[in-house]
């Protein structure tokens, strides 16, 4: 009896501290919350001219744009723009020198 009350009182520690263990964020996500904190909404007109051109430029420069942040990273600056021909949506993020890196749906 001594033993199946030791066992149990063992497994529910482990519960206990697995359960604990879940709840505290991982560096990981403290630094995607910082990145976060780091997005400012501006007008498309204050975007650097060279990203204004590279978007005119692109395949989307025809799609209506919705929102314009400047994101500013460890890396540098970088300019998220949400576009719209529709449709369809995407997000679009343009470098400092109006080069199109990446772009999600």
């Amino acid at each position: 009896m001594k033993r199946v009350f030791i066992i149990l009182a063992a497994f529910g520690l482990f519960t206990f501290a697995t359960a604990n263990a879940q709840t505290e964020p991982t560096q990981t996500e403290a630094d995607t919350t910082m990145t976060q904190e780091n997005k400012t909404e501006i007008q498309f007109s204050e975007l650097p001219e060279a990203v204004q051109t590279g978007f005119q430029d692109s395949e989307y420069g025809q799609w209506e744009t919705s929102t314009v942040y400047e994101v500013t990273t460890e890396e540098g600056t970088a300019y998220e723009i949400t576009v719209s021909d529709g449709s369809e949506e995407k997000t679009l993020m343009f470098d400092e020198s109006g080069t199109l890196k990446e772009n999600e749906e």
